[in-house]
């Protein structure tokens, strides 16, 4: 109500979040909720209250379905926190798994303290490629020392957890700079506008990431950010999961191994030396071009985590599951390798309207921990449709690029191409 007067009661005093000068002004943006929910394509009120809570502070909130688990500080660093609950869910809308490392843990390479993952991971991985990269101040964030001067700055983002996307697309003719949330979760504003502001030279700032609802509104809230600084802005959601959500609701797609190929062709246009608003144009034709569909064999487990983050039987597999173990469209008995590429090269195939003579580049993408031998096996099926139908393979890789830790399973992306593209 517009009148109640918030009580001491309200919050416990020695909470994170308890500054009572600011809940007034939070219960009053209660009617924005809908206006929130609605923009940033967020299904999560309370997502959206956790978001509201952290504008105009220093942290960064990542909520639960009954409460928060974890606070941020601006670079990105774990704080105060608790063990997740059954029934929390992360900004892909899942629930979370329940348990904490003892036990019957995963068998996973970590320290004991798995809250300092992240951290650990970036600091291993810029000590061994320190040639390349400059860490930005003591953010979870980096910055390419080679990348080209007077241009648009290119940043990316996104939660960890998915390696080598993002970090590992920084450098010449890729992103300037990478923003890395902890597992599975946005970066934070704060942590996304440092990055933009060490990366911009004076000819504007693209940013460049996955269709989420966390994404959504973390970016966007940078931005304006951003605009107080005279930073001058502009996004590329990338939403390449094609079996995500129909065609009438293609913005609420997710954005996974596609994801490579926007970058790419964003990094390109940004070092060509094209404005803000041509290199947004280029962007936004590359990911209306692309389609991409995975199929799981078997789950990965979060850091940290008893369970892992989705169950398949011995025997089964599932279309369409997302990298975040969102559900997919599918849940079938294991199949050999063509009979799978049948079923996923006619959804894409349907789904970009592809004919003889088109020309396309070609990724398959390991989810983990699928063999480089079977992914050659997928790529070899694959050919064969491609070959038969007469569309030409411009370009082609077989990567483990888009993971989910140890998901078994890969994903077909289809980059339909034309001159400008190429």
């Amino acid at each position: 109500k517009a009148d109640y007067k918030v009580q001491p009661g309200d919050a416990r005093e020695d909470s994170p979040l308890w500054k009572p000068d600011k809940f007034p002004e939070v219960l009053g943006f209660v009617d924005g909720l809908k206006d929130i929910c609605e923009k940033y394509h967020c299904t999560q009120p309370q997502l959206a209250v956790a978001f509201l809570l952290a504008r105009g502070s220093d942290i960064n909130v990542i909520c639960g379905a009954r409460r928060v688990f974890q606070i941020e500080d601006a670079g990105g660093r774990c704080g105060a926190g608790r063990e997740r609950c059954e029934g929390d869910t992360g900004s892909n809308g899942k629930d979370w798994p329940v348990g904490s490392r003892g036990g019957t843990a995963m068998k996973k390479i970590l320290n004991e303290d798995t809250s300092k993952v992240v951290e650990e991971m970036l600091s291993g991985y810029l000590k061994a490629y320190e040639r390349y990269y400059d860490r930005v101040g003591e953010c979870n964030a980096y910055l390419a020392k080679r990348r080209r001067r007077d241009k648009v700055a290119l940043i990316i983002g996104g939660g960890s957890g998915h390696e080598p996307m993002f970090g590992g697309f920084v450098g010449e003719g890729l992103a300037d700079g990478v923003a890395c949330g902890n597992i599975f979760a946005s970066p934070n504003p704060q942590l996304i506008t440092e990055t933009a502001k060490a990366a911009e030279q004076g000819k504007g700032v693209l940013f460049v990431y996955g269709c989420y609802a966390g994404d959504n509104m973390n970016f966007d809230m940078a931005e304006e950010m951003c605009d107080f600084e005279d930073i001058k802005t502009a996004h590329v959601r990338v939403r390449d999961d094609c079996v995500s959500a129909p065609r009438e609701r293609w913005k609420d797609r997710r954005g996974i191994a596609g994801m490579a190929y926007v970058i790419k062709v964003a990094g390109a246009a940004c070092d060509a030396g094209l404005e803000l608003e041509e290199a947004v144009r280029v962007t936004e034709k590359a990911r209306d071009s692309i389609a991409t569909i995975g199929v799981a064999t078997s789950p990965g487990t979060i850091p940290g985590n008893d369970k892992p983050a989705f169950e398949l039987g011995e025997d089964e597999i599932e279309f369409g599951m997302g990298i975040h173990g969102e559900a997919g469209i599918e849940r079938t008995k294991m199949q050999p390798a063509d009979k799978l590429v049948d079923r996923m090269y006619a959804e894409l195939k349907s789904e970009l309207n592809l004919r003889e003579g088109d020309e396309t580049a070609v990724l398959v993408n390991g989810l983990g921990s699928t063999p480089l031998l079977e992914l050659d096996v997928v790529y070899n099926e694959l050919r064969k449709h491609l070959d038969m139908d007469g569309i030409k393979v411009f370009d082609s890789e077989i990567k483990t690029w888009c993971t989910c830790q140890e998901m078994g399973g890969f994903s077909i992306t289809f980059l339909k191409l034309d001159d400008e593209l190429k």
